[in-house]
């Protein structure tokens, strides 16, 4: 995947230039700040890891997991003075910073890789962070309707592109297994509960982690430094001997998708995550809304938002 401006980004762009605004009148906020913005993987994140899966039963069963190579596309970052807030795809008025270049992370290297923009913003305490999995186009949206449709429209990039090995420690059966995960309304959709409401569940909610912060503030000189550990997308409750097979065509799950190409890390998975969250399919259901529900988990053992000061 090649890293791909976004155009979504500039969603809540208004709200930041107005704070920019602010800050410079001296009624909000403080300097000005401008900074390189750097994602990388948690250290031994390739390293074999222990998942116990606990049945309905209450029964569990000891696998250990070795990711062998992971892929985080991210099509943005935001700094939020506010809490999370699950409920909303923006909120206006509260962004302090902002990332709004593209990045696709090698999850299991520690080694900072660049977004392909710098970060800009104030340099105000932040709550929260938001990661924004979305990739778009090349044009700045002149108005907020039209930021609002980029930001749900149809993704290219597979947002999560992963395979490892699970073994079960009690059989030594091995399941080698993949996952693509695409975040689109044919594959991730929600129907609405009221006709009267389409627009009642926005595919943008599928699309953002929200991760809590303690007043994180960046200064002119600092840069930032976004840490994501796969090995948290693995619970209790993603049974691996539920996956699909990896003929089932709910591997690819969203129909817009071409096949990608997964680097060569000496193993063939014989099973999959579905790229889904329908329950009504026999093939793995519904382990892929489960697996994508932890991706978007916005815990801080999973992403890490640092400050790297200025000497």
């Amino acid at each position: 995947m090649s890293p791909r401006r976004l155009a979504g980004a500039w969603l809540p762009a208004t709200a930041l230039a107005a704070a920019l605004a602010a800050s410079c009148n001296g009624t909000t906020g403080d300097q000005l700040v401008t900074f390189n913005a750097y994602a990388a993987g948690a250290a031994h994140a390739g390293d074999p890891f222990p998942v116990d899966i606990v049945a309905n039963n209450g029964a569990s069963t000891a696998y250990t997991v070795q990711i062998k190579s992971a892929v985080l596309h991210i099509g943005a970052l935001f700094l939020d003075q506010n809490a999370p807030d699950d409920a909303v795809c923006v909120n206006p008025g509260l962004y302090s910073d902002q990332v709004i270049g593209s990045i696709d992370v090698d999850l299991l290297s520690t080694t900072p890789q660049p977004f392909s923009l710098p970060g800009n913003g104030t340099a105000d305490p932040n709550q929260s962070f938001s990661i924004w999995l979305t990739d778009g186009g090349n044009s700045v949206p002149s108005s907020l309707g039209e930021q609002s449709d980029t930001i749900n429209s149809a993704n290219v990039d597979p947002s999560v592109l992963l395979q490892a090995v699970a073994t079960n420690e009690t059989t030594g059966e091995t399941i080698p297994f993949s996952s693509i995960v695409t975040i689109n309304p044919a594959n991730r959709g929600t129907t609405p509960s009221d006709p009267a409401y389409p627009g009642q569940n926005p595919i943008c909610l599928q699309r953002i982690v929200s991760v809590p912060l303690s007043g994180l503030t960046i200064y002119p000189g600092d840069s930032l430094l976004l840490t994501i550990d796969p090995r948290g997308w693995f619970g209790a409750t993603l049974s691996f001997d539920s996956f699909a097979p990896i003929t089932s065509s709910a591997c690819l799950g969203d129909p817009s998708l071409e096949k990608p190409h997964f680097p060569n890390v000496g193993i063939t998975p014989t099973h999959c995550i579905p790229n889904t969250d329908s329950t009504l399919s026999t093939s793995g259901a519904p382990i892929g809304a489960q697996f994508l529900t932890s991706v978007l988990s916005g815990n801080s053992q999973t992403y890490a938002l640092t400050v790297i000061r200025a000497p």
